[in-house]
């Protein structure tokens, strides 16, 4: 069985592989649990993807990714770390 910890690096690994994540992206890989799943265990896509450090991209209402360097280094500075 996979932990939720496994589940979370493995969508952030997508999205470091893909330069974003969707529901759609989820779900084509056979990686990582169902878009479902992720939601029952973390109540929603959003708030797993905000685990992880991802943001909503701009432009793409649907779609998280990697902050730009220059908003990590802003986060980074408030002292708040993705997980």
């Amino acid at each position: 069985m996979v932990s939720l910890g496994q589940d979370l690096g493995r969508v952030e690994a997508a999205s470091a592989k893909k330069g974003r994540v969707s529901a759609r992206l989820i779900d084509g890989d056979a990686t990582l649990p169902s878009w479902g799943t992720v939601v029952r265990h973390f109540g929603s896509l959003k708030a797993a993807y905000e685990l992880v450090g991802l943001v909503r991209l701009p432009g793409k209402p649907v779609r998280f990714g990697l902050p730009s360097m220059k908003k990590h280094l802003k986060l980074t500075q408030r002292g708040v770390h993705a997980a």
